[in-house]
């Protein structure tokens, strides 16, 4: 009722033309922010918690931006395996950008020119570079953590966990203010995305040329060899390896394939080879097949993927079990290819 006296009051000075404006109310001993209060309708418990959140928003998205200060933060790996964060300066972020776009534009011209091994070095820095973005956007998302997550002893948990509820967790609410803020940090982001999708296209470029190429070299190899009908590998994707097919009746061998050895273990060595059997516990159900090989292996010995490569060529082998009686199973020819690979699985 105060204040609607004093504005009333204030009214009838400017009708009568003795109060000039409402400061000189206040210059006359009265409150303005007080008239202005009682004029204004009271906040709901609601809007005070809206607005006690979004202060605590802006506090924390304040607070990120002085961690991660005007210079750009970028995980550099280091000789010791690790990554060690520096900050890129503001005016060396462009030629940082324009440098690594280069560099890849060029190696992705020349694929097919470079040699194997050089190839495979070059794939191992992309590979490097990618891991370097993923620790860099890692570390910047690990501020916001840091700074803007609740646990439920905080006593700001239950600000945002009481209604009425905010539609994104603390940490995204902090981002959120932080990007919408910090406008270079938004590009910064965009750019590590960016970044890291055109590491990952070229160096699937380089691995697909890789393993095509070196996949060609190993079968006009043991086509001159060992196994002349052989025409693929068939121990990728969801083949059926051959540890799981044969030696369990699921099928029989073909000679056009190129099989694995994972998965077996030697039985005992008998003329000039092996006998295997599948190393699962499913085992008593499998038949052994025959590995024709002058390598010498101890009797229980474990392949595993890349150990040995083999393949068939429609023979089987004879022999005598430890109880006397004549068993045949179907024979493979170990393959043995002194040439380095680089992105075969049993490279580099």
């Amino acid at each position: 009722m105060k204040g609607v006296l004093v504005v009333l009051m204030c009214l009838a000075c400017f009708a009568n033309g003795g109060c000039k404006t409402l400061e000189s109310v206040k210059d006359n001993g009265f409150n303005l922010e007080a008239i202005k209060t009682g004029l204004q309708p009271s906040k709901s418990p609601e809007q005070k918690k809206q607005e006690k959140r979004q202060a605590w928003i802006e506090e924390k998205s304040d607070e990120v931006a002085s961690e991660l200060g005007e210079p750009y933060p970028y995980m550099f790996s280091n000789a010791a395996g690790g990554y060690s964060i520096e900050k890129i300066p503001v005016n060396a972020y462009e030629a940082f950008k324009v440098a690594l776009t280069e560099d890849l534009s060029q190696i992705e011209n020349n694929i097919s020119e470079e040699s194997l091994a050089e190839l495979r070095k070059k794939y191992d820095a992309i590979r490097l570079s990618i891991k370097e973005v993923q620790e860099t956007r890692a570390y910047i998302n690990a501020q916001f953590e840091k700074v803007a997550h609740l646990g439920h002893d905080d006593d700001n948990y239950y600000m945002f966990h009481s209604y009425p509820l905010l539609d994104k967790t603390p940490v995204e609410a902090v981002k959120e203010d932080f990007y919408s803020k910090h406008s270079q940090y938004s590009e910064y982001k965009s750019w590590l995305s960016s970044a890291e999708k055109n590491f990952e296209n070229v160096s699937t470029q380089i691995s697909n040329y890789g393993l095509q190429t070196e996949k060609e070299k190993f079968l006009q190899r043991a086509r001159k060899n060992e196994c002349p009908k052989v025409s693929e590998f068939n121990f990728w994707g969801n083949n059926l390896s051959l540890s799981r097919g044969v030696p369990y009746g699921v099928s029989e061998p073909d000679v056009t394939k190129i099989y694995d050895l994972a998965g077996f273990k030697v039985l005992q060595s008998i003329s000039n080879g092996i006998l295997l059997m599948p190393d699962y516990q499913d085992a008593y159900r499998a038949q052994p097949v025959f590995i024709l090989t002058d390598k010498s292996y101890p009797d229980g010995f474990g392949f595993k993927g890349g150990d040995q490569l083999v393949c068939y060529r429609g023979k089987m082998k004879k022999y005598v079990s430890a109880l006397g009686s004549t068993k045949t199973v179907y024979q493979f020819k170990a393959i043995n290819d002194p040439n380095k690979y680089y992105f075969l699985p049993w490279g580099n």
